[in-house]
């Protein structure tokens, strides 16, 4: 694992230099003594998507928690890997590639349900390797069956060859009897063993849940500004209507008004016209 993150970080190093040289040499931009920013970018590789950042992370997850009771240093080596990573990448995205189009995503997609799976993948695995490869099964079952104290241990999980299948006596490392049939101790260590995956991946299975009941997603803190921001939007959501409540009514006020100077205008008398004031005047 170690070695293929070191290639990986060499490669996201010089493969991206590489592309930027050839891709400056087939676009051959005449050289000025200024050039606006989009021909600068256009002599940079195309970014190329986060497809193959998923991948790695999603390869170097599995292999952190499927195989961290065969390597428990894992954790740290990968760690130590993303530190450099994020600056390499940063340099890739700043410097050799051009700027990528951004887009709007809530979730991760899918890369969330293969993580997922993975951390499923990884309890059951680690359950399996405790149970089989360690020794600490074999040591309980033997201080509560034979010694407490665990004395003839060693020579007790040595089994011997079978009589005339080898030149001298020969022991190898197996509960069996000296005919080659197996133990009784044998089938209560593989019982033992079933018991332990089962109740262990039973049990991480629950703190896991619990963990993700009582963790929430989204910070409270976040979770604060969200609400605000939506209550804000809102209010001025209504703000808005109340506004076009008020530019109707004046539009609707500005009508009436037309609509009345416009009837006072028609109804008043024409020019010349004899009203029964000036007939009374003649009078």
């Amino acid at each position: 694992m170690i070695g293929k993150q070191a290639l990986s970080n060499i490669q996201e190093v010089m493969w991206p230099k590489i592309l930027a040289l050839y891709q400056r040499w087939r676009v051959s931009i005449p050289k000025t003594k200024s050039t606006t920013q989009w021909e600068d970018d256009f002599k940079h590789t195309p970014f190329g998507g986060l497809f193959e950042e998923y991948l790695e992370m999603a390869l170097q997850f599995g292999f952190i928690t499927i195989f961290v009771a065969a390597f428990p240093i894992a954790p740290f080596f990968a760690l130590l890997n993303n530190w450099i990573e994020i600056r390499l990448d940063a340099s890739k995205l700043v410097c050799a590639t051009r700027r990528p189009i951004a887009f709007r995503s809530s979730t991760i997609g899918i890369w969330f349900n293969i993580l997922q799976s993975l951390a499923y993948l990884a309890i059951v695995a680690n359950a399996f390797l405790i149970a089989f490869t360690s020794e600490f099964l074999p040591k309980i079952l033997y201080q509560y069956t034979v010694n407490w104290d665990l004395i003839g241990y060693t020579n007790f999980t040595l089994a011997v060859a079978p009589v005339n299948t080898t030149s001298r006596e020969c022991m190898y490392r197996d509960f069996r009897n000296p005919d080659g049939t197996l133990t009784v101790f044998f089938w209560k260590l593989l019982a033992l063993r079933l018991v332990f995956v089962i109740l262990f991946e039973h049990i991480v299975f629950v703190l896991c849940r619990l963990t993700d009941a009582i963790i929430d997603d989204v910070p409270e803190s976040l979770s604060i500004k969200i609400r605000r921001e939506k209550y804000l939007a809102k209010r001025a959501l209504q703000d808005s209507s109340k506004l076009n409540q008020i530019f109707e009514e004046n539009d609707e006020e500005r009508e009436s008004r037309s609509k009345f100077t416009k009837y006072f205008r028609t109804s008043r008398p024409k020019t010349g016209a004899a009203t029964s004031n000036d007939i009374r005047r003649t009078h």
